[in-house]
């Protein structure tokens, strides 16, 4: 059994306290919050035996094996390698952090310690994404040519100022919907396509913020591959993300709601390709299943600490384009 401690209390924590709940494989042993009423609020409700506001008590805890860190941003790192230097295996909610400086850090004292890190981005466990990817890989859609990506999601004035606000500060945030929401596609088209090469970006603010609500960009892949993402969260109400990738031999649809992730696939005369298929949608709770399953096989998790570093990498990659207004090379790290 893998002990954890899930350290924060907000929105998110509920999701990754449920799933590690319903893990065979997993115990949740405690939980940490700045405010200790709900701390012990949110012991009670999920029934954990340890509620606090001393990390301490959890690092010194040889019953808890890994640290599910949900807290704000910029503090994501700080955390993390106080776990790393603790002996335990680290779990963190996208971004890694807000900084990249931060980041590599927490990667470097994860390495040092021997400890497995792992990032939490649940749309790589989504079946249509990983049935798409294995049709690219065989190449049997021939050569990705050209996509979109269009994410269009309501986020209330009662979301933004939640938990002290924190999602309208830049510093703790590290930005807007590309950082907090649209992270999520950049990351799965990086899955999907390797790394980008060139990123233009057009950035709108929030109004009275330091914080992007809206984002259209053209991302250059280094095969050659050209996606055009609008991802915003100022819309009245959500709608269901799409993806269209055309290649050479087909296009592929990908539609995304609440209840499922359908794959579309047009194409003559490749008739073995199914018109359109529903499947399950990736969630947290596949996410720390793959986590424990790396801690207990000594492998790597599907999302790795250098593998989200690479998406932050990205954000940071707009938000430069924005600010020259021109296209921006991506480095690899």
């Amino acid at each position: 059994m893998i002990g954890f401690a899930l350290i924060g209390t907000g929105t998110i924590a509920h999701q990754h306290a449920e799933a590690i709940k319903s893990l065979p494989g997993a115990k949740l042993l405690a939980i940490k919050s700045s405010d200790q009423k709900r701390a012990e609020a949110f012991a009670k409700q999920y029934n954990i035996p340890l509620a606090t506001t001393d990390y301490n008590l959890i690092l010194n805890n040889k019953d808890i094996h890994a640290v599910d860190i949900v807290t704000v941003n910029n503090t994501h790192a700080d955390l993390g390698i106080l776990a790393a230097e603790a002996g335990k295996h680290v779990l963190v909610e996208k971004p890694l952090d807000a900084s990249e400086e931060k980041a590599q850090q927490l990667i470097t004292a994860c390495k040092k310690n021997k400890v497995i890190l792992g990032v939490i981005s649940q749309f790589r466990f989504d079946k249509a994404l990983i049935q798409l990817k294995k049709l690219l890989t065989e190449e049997k859609l021939g050569k990705p040519l050209k996509g979109k990506v269009s994410m269009k999601w309501h986020r209330s004035e009662d979301y933004f100022n939640a938990n002290q606000a924190w999602r309208k500060n830049a510093t703790q945030a590290g930005g807007g919907v590309l950082m907090v929401q649209a992270i999520h596609h950049l990351d799965y088209l990086r899955y999907l396509l390797g790394e980008v090469k060139t990123v233009a970006a057009t950035l709108h603010y929030k109004t009275g913020t330091s914080i992007e609500e809206t984002a259209d960009l053209q991302l250059t892949f280094q095969s050659g591959t050209i996606i055009d993402v609008h991802a915003t969260t100022a819309t009245p109400k959500t709608y269901a993300d799409t993806f269209e990738l055309t290649c050479e031999q087909a296009t592929a649809t990908l539609k995304r709601n609440k209840y499922y992730h359908s794959l579309r696939l047009s194409t003559q005369p490749l008739s073995f390709l199914k018109n359109l298929t529903h499947y399950k949608k990736g969630t947290i709770k596949d996410n720390i299943l793959d986590f424990t399953t790396a801690i207990k096989e000594n492998k790597h998790p599907a999302i790795t600490g250098e593998d989200a570093l690479q998406t932050l990498h990205l954000v940071y990659a707009c938000y430069t384009a924005e600010k020259l207004k021109r296209s921006v090379e991506i480095t690899s790290l």
